[in-house]
């Protein structure tokens, strides 16, 4: 690795010389390729470029291009760099390369490009062209936004792919732009939404038995897809909830509660959110929740439970009590009896929990 930022840097300081030998290597040494795009990537992130170098750049830069956007299948690892570095070059010229990312290269017209290039046969390089849009998503206000207005609903059309992993790259897309543009995203959820929903329930087609030994394991392939899915509802709460129908959003929140310890302890940050920014409305979800919390507080670690289990289900206990203290918190009409059967539960046999948690600030 410092090697390839070696070479990037050289490149920074001498464009002329290293970047057509980086972009030529780029395309023979396939074992070496990863490291290469590195040094690419540490030309074309550098703010050490000087006037010159910059102008010799510009002119190069569909030579860039080409050069990486043919490493858009590549491994893993490589196509991450690839993305940012694909994600960094339409940041500088979005009319013309944000086009050509959507497009496959298939046609002249840039309208026609947007929309058969995502579509590419190969879900490798769609799930590529889906982690650059991202790479062009920040909080300041850009040139390139009332492009990616016209453009990103097609790339929200992932939510809907076959493969796996687009999914999940589309979900985390419209997680990332709920997060830093929501504006982007508003017009679109009616369309998004159902798909993200379908995430948010565990699919026995992705669930597997393995035996180690004599135990066999349960081994779930769409846990990080359902992960993406509640991490997307939660950055949704707080800029879009006037576009959703609260009702199903909340039922689809309460189905993470219980699901796997991540995303329970994600689905509780999301309803400490909600009683925040709506709680007239949870309030009528308070009832189903509260028993869900009760289960949560009265579980007994399993009798050959190790350590990180035990310690996994106290946290699980503390996190109960935080979003038990918010939903107690609420200002709403609503009496919430069991809440409130349930904090006093909590006052008496889980004091030092209440406690603790009081204690860390967090409510």
């Amino acid at each position: 690795m410092s090697a390839s930022q070696a070479l990037g840097s050289l490149a920074v300081g001498n464009i002329k010389r290293f970047l057509p030998f980086i972009l030529t290597q780029i395309k023979e040494e396939a074992s070496r390729r990863y490291l290469l795009v590195y040094a690419l990537r540490e030309l074309i992130t550098s703010d050490s470029v000087d006037a010159a170098g910059q102008q010799l750049f510009s002119s190069n830069i569909d030579t860039i291009w080409q050069g990486i956007i043919t490493q858009a299948n590549s491994t893993e690892s490589t196509r991450i760099v690839v993305a940012e570095c694909l994600g960094k070059l339409c940041l500088m010229n979005p009319e013309k390369y944000l086009s050509e990312l959507v497009n496959c290269f298939k046609s002249s017209d840039p309208l026609v490009q947007l929309v058969n290039c995502f579509k590419s046969s190969d879900p490798l390089v769609r799930s590529t062209a889906l982690v650059a849009i991202r790479y062009m998503i920040s909080d300041k206000p850009i040139p390139a936004d009332a492009l990616l207005m016209k453009v990103l609903p097609i790339f929200f059309e992932g939510v809907e792919d076959e493969n796996i992993d687009t999914r999940r790259l589309a979900i985390v897309l419209a997680s990332t732009v709920a997060n830093h543009k929501p504006f982007l995203i508003r017009d679109s959820l009616d369309k998004i939404l159902p798909h993200v929903y379908i995430e948010t329930t565990p699919r026995k087609e992705l669930q597997r038995e393995v035996e180690m030994g004599p135990f066999k394991n349960l081994v779930d392939d769409g846990i990080e897809l359902r992960r993406s899915a509640f991490e997307c509802l939660y950055n949704l709460v707080e800029h879009c909830l006037d576009r959703i129908s609260f009702h199903e959003f909340a039922e689809n929140v309460e189905k993470g509660l219980t699901d796997v310890h991540d995303i329970k302890q994600l689905s509780y940050l999301t309803l400490i959110r909600l009683t925040e920014t709506c709680p007239h409305q949870i309030a009528q979800h308070s009832d189903a929740i509260a028993d869900t919390m009760k289960v949560h507080l009265l579980s007994k670690p399993k009798q050959n439970a190790v350590k990180i289990d035990n310690d996994k289900q106290e946290e699980m206990k503390r996190m109960v009590v935080r979003a038990l203290i918010a939903m107690k918190g609420m200002q709403t009409h609503e009496r919430l009896p069991k809440v409130n059967e349930l904090f006093e539960l909590v006052i008496k046999d889980f004091a030092a929990v209440l406690a603790e948690v009081k204690a860390d600030g967090s409510v």
